[in-house]
């Protein structure tokens, strides 16, 4: 609908949104606000979601080790210095829950564990390069000591 001038294109707009307040608070429209899940847990942000899942000491650790393909938990545990088996174990359980890494028990003895990344897990890669190019801007030079 053309608007002679635009006064009158406010007038409509103020009317329209008068209107919608008051169908909102008598509880006739509601808004609808995206909600987004994993693991049983609700969130009203993709990006808090994205941070709950991957927040943790170690598990951007674990997922930059896994990128490079599947590993034993062993292997995990010798890259990683100063990490504790209780919280690699905690960090490695929590990071399958969500989705991001699948564990593959084999049947043998000692028994044999991988973990690896799944198309989730894969699919961060993007976020993990840019991130590693960010802290880059960071880097101190390395010193050399002399005997």
């Amino acid at each position: 609908m053309p608007y002679h001038n635009r006064y009158s294109f406010v007038r409509e707009v103020r009317t329209y949104l008068y209107t919608t307040n008051r169908m909102v608070r008598k509880g006739i429209v509601q808004i609808m606000q995206s909600m987004y899940r994993i693991n049983q847990r609700q969130f009203q942000c993709p990006i808090e979601l994205s941070i709950h899942t991957i927040s943790g000491k170690w598990k951007m650790t674990i997922i930059c080790r896994l990128l490079e393909g599947k590993k034993r938990y062993g292997e995990i545990k010798k890259e990683i210095s100063g990490i504790q088996h209780k919280v690699l174990a905690e960090q490695l359980r929590e990071l399958e829950e969500a989705g991001i890494l699948l564990r593959q028990e084999y049947p043998a003895i000692p028994p044999k564990v991988e973990y690896e990344l799944t198309d989730l897990g894969k699919g961060m890669k993007p976020l993990m390069d840019f991130l590693e190019q960010w802290g880059r801007q960071f880097e101190v030079g390395t010193e050399q000591k002399s005997l």
